[in-house]
């Protein structure tokens, strides 16, 4: 369990780092054509989100604090929702960096 919460962990972190360094810059924003920016930042701050939740989600339960098993969580339909969109749109991202 320590190496899957160790990963998530560093999912997180990378999330962050998109997040602060890419999306939020006011450079880059400048940059890029608003179609572009909207396909490769489509869905990070909400994917964040939810792996934030999932991770802390997963930490409680280890402390025997959680209300949400993790299992319950990635099952939920706004989950599954975030999932479906983010996998449509990996290959619009795929060929906006071709």
């Amino acid at each position: 369990m320590f190496e899957v919460l160790t990963s998530e962990a560093s999912y997180l972190r990378s999330l962050r780092v998109l997040t602060n360094h890419f999306h939020e810059s006011r450079d880059l924003e400048e940059a890029m054509i608003i179609r572009d920016r909207k396909t490769l930042f489509s869905n990070v701050l909400r994917v964040r989100e939810v792996q934030n939740l999932v991770l802390h989600t997963d930490t409680a339960g280890q402390s025997g604090k959680s209300t949400t098993p993790p299992a319950q969580l990635k099952k939920s339909p706004c989950t599954s929702r975030l999932q479906s969109s983010t996998r449509s749109n990996q290959e619009k991202t795929y060929t906006t960096l071709m």
